[in-house]
């Protein structure tokens, strides 16, 4: 069930990481991302990011080719206090994602797709429920399919597997996953 609380977690994230993007002088942003999932430890996670699309494409033959963009990212794990007494984190980082998307698009309309990155994230805190993530600084990579649609395939919508870790640079790295849908805007 989406709550206010969440909505509002979601609307500012968008809000902050669109400033942000553009404080840095970066071009204009080539779509907004919201995340919504269910991850370790009863969580529910919320987020949000902004993309830029990479201009190059490689292995163009055929009926797929691989492109990518850029994504800055920002998110709310919330789920059980545990041994750690800790129920929340908060991440922000970014991600190159490699796509392989289609030429054309099917009979229906869809564009369809799938990802694949690993990218760097900042933690709040390193330790949610019953897991010590061992540092804040963390790894996350992920895998998705999903489809575009739209008149100018303006709207996405993915199923997207992520697994954050440390890749043992701390003493402990039991990892984070999460599974869930993402909607996509793109400009």
């Amino acid at each position: 069930m989406v709550t206010g609380g969440i909505v509002k977690r979601i609307s500012l994230a968008t809000v902050f990481l669109l400033l942000l993007s553009n404080s840095l002088g970066a071009s204009a942003v080539d779509g907004v991302d919201i995340d919504l999932a269910d991850g370790d430890e009863g969580s529910t996670v919320v987020g949000a990011s902004v993309k830029w699309n990479w201009d190059k494409q490689w292995l163009t033959d055929g009926d797929w080719y691989v492109g990518g963009y850029w994504e800055l990212g920002a998110g709310h794990w919330n789920g059980d206090s545990g041994e750690h007494r800790n129920s929340s984190i908060t991440h922000a980082g970014i991600t190159p994602v490699f796509r392989l998307t289609r030429h054309n698009r099917l009979a229906n309309g869809a564009m369809p797709f799938l990802e694949g990155a690993i990218g760097f994230h900042l933690m709040s805190d390193d330790k949610i429920g019953d897991k010590d993530l061992g540092g804040s600084f963390t790894f996350k990579d992920h895998l998705s399919a999903g489809v575009q649609f739209g008149t100018g395939l303006e709207h996405e919508l993915s199923v997207r597997l992520q697994h954050f870790s440390n890749l043992n640079l701390y003493g402990s790295n039991p990892g984070f996953n999460t599974i869930g849908l993402r909607y996509g805007h793109n400009f």
